[in-house]
């Protein structure tokens, strides 16, 4: 609870010096929703506190032992990652290989007795990031992550602090008598910034990967921590250990493959449709701009014999006034006697 706590200053200065204003961002979390998923990470940290007080110190591993299978089924609510054998052979094979490549080995006694509090928390972690996964902002970069921690940390502390005092209330008499009281604060200072920016850059790595790809980091956790005990102790690494990782990297790289190909697939398939909607949508402009009853490609050919002799303008004679003539000469009469007459034939 006091690393949380802190934490959200540490976030808040982070915030200031950055220049990150969220009432300009659109894409900024609202109260209410960081509010619930910070009660959510409360409870979910308190569970695996809890764990962490009931184990030996060095085997607290074990307590993220089904983090890769946890958040592939996070995906798979959050509908980013399709119902695929492969998905459950990543899952499968990363979760085996992260408890092999432990240093200590995995305590299956230890492992059974807590697996009704992993069950919890991972079901607290996969609903999480599924809600977590509908308000991330999408852009901006580290900034507003940093404020959307800060959202998250506060409302974690309230409720660690209650849970510290349900399960062991006498842990707030203890902190007035600390044999090293300047230790443990910087203790707690470390552990605030830790926890800050390790909420900060799990917020990033999903924005540009996956939940998937979020669960395959953490058993990166043990392999440093057996990288770590080679080059510190010069203690060499088992056999299991050597199997597990090897295990646990051929899991992510097929995964790391599956999901490129994939996402190149995808954008084949946008391309074709979006090349398919531009020439439904010139055909359609092409025949809105042709009015109705105009002429058709074939009558825009260029004209027959026919067609050009009827294109020509006619040569009508002139039609003269009978009303004016005699009724002489309609009945056979000298056409000398009459002028009009001489009209008549002119114009035939």
């Amino acid at each position: 609870g006091l690393a949380h706590a802190l934490a959200v200053a540490v976030c808040k200065l982070l915030v200031r010096v950055s220049g990150y204003d969220n009432s300009r961002d659109e894409e900024a979390v609202d109260i209410t929703s960081a509010t619930v998923l910070g009660l959510m990470f409360g409870v979910e940290s308190g569970i695996y506190t809890g764990m962490f007080t009931d184990w030996v110190a060095g085997r607290h591993e074990e307590a993220f032992l089904l983090r890769p299978a946890v958040m592939c089924v996070a995906g798979l609510l959050a509908g980013t990652e399709p119902l695929r054998g492969r998905l459950v052979v990543v899952a499968v094979a990363a979760t085996l290989g992260g408890a092999l490549v432990a240093p200590g080995g995995v305590d299956v006694k230890d492992v059974l007795t807590s697996m009704p509090s992993l069950f919890a928390a991972g079901a607290l972690t996969a609903f999480r990031w599924v809600f977590v996964l509908n308000v991330l902002p999408r852009g901006g970069g580290m900034p507003p992550l940093w404020f959307f921690t800060g959202q998250l940390m506060w409302p974690s502390a309230a409720v660690c602090f209650e849970l510290a005092v349900l399960s062991d209330y006498t842990s707030y008499r203890q902190l007035l008598h600390l044999p090293q009281p300047r230790v443990v604060l910087g203790h707690v200072l470390g552990l605030a910034m830790l926890a800050g920016a390790q909420m900060a850059v799990e917020l990033r790595l999903v924005q540009v990967t996956s939940l998937t790809m979020l669960g395959l980091a953490t058993p990166l956790l043990n392999a440093v921590t057996l990288a770590k005990l080679y080059f510190t102790q010069a203690r060499l690494p088992l056999s299991e250990n050597l199997v597990g990782l090897a295990l646990y990297c051929a899991s992510a790289a097929f995964y790391w493959k599956s999901r490129s190909s994939a996402a190149a697939e995808q954008q084949t398939q946008e391309a074709m449709a979006l090349e398919k909607s531009a020439a439904s949508s010139g055909y359609q402009r092409l025949e809105a701009g042709s009015p109705r009853g105009s002429a058709s490609p074939r009558s825009m050919r260029s004209p027959t014999r026919r067609q050009s002799r009827a294109g020509q303008p006619r040569t009508w004679l002139p039609v003269p006034d009978v009303s004016r003539l005699q009724p002489g000469l309609l009945l056979g009469g000298s056409p000398m006697q009459h002028t009009p007459s001489r009209g008549l034939a002119r114009g035939r």
